[in-house]
């Protein structure tokens, strides 16, 4: 299969990385989670073997308001590098 990966890292508004984040991609033509992964120690997330299409990211850490990135478009065999994404501190009902 010619599957894609979205990546980033994680950090708060001093520049620490957030690790233990949970990212879930939603197939935005499907309405259907496709993949959960957890950011690693150094805030670092990888969305591997999914495939191409329409994605919405939504991202959520414990005293973190949840962030959603929307229509992020995945090709086949592509890397789509989100960077540095910050996340707020607020209570995780909040996005």
């Amino acid at each position: 299969a010619q599957t894609g990966t979205i990546q980033g890292t994680l950090l708060d508004q001093t520049g620490a990385a957030i690790a233990g984040a949970k990212i879930s991609a939603t197939d935005e033509d499907k309405k259907l989670v496709v993949r959960e992964v957890q950011s690693g120690v150094d805030g670092i997330f990888q969305v591997s073997n999914i495939q191409p299409g329409s994605y919405t990211l939504r991202i959520e850490a414990t005293g973190f308001k949840a962030l959603e990135r929307t229509s992020l478009r995945l090709d086949q065999n592509q890397i789509l590098n989100l960077g540095n994404v910050a996340l707020q501190l607020g209570q995780t009902s909040e996005s």
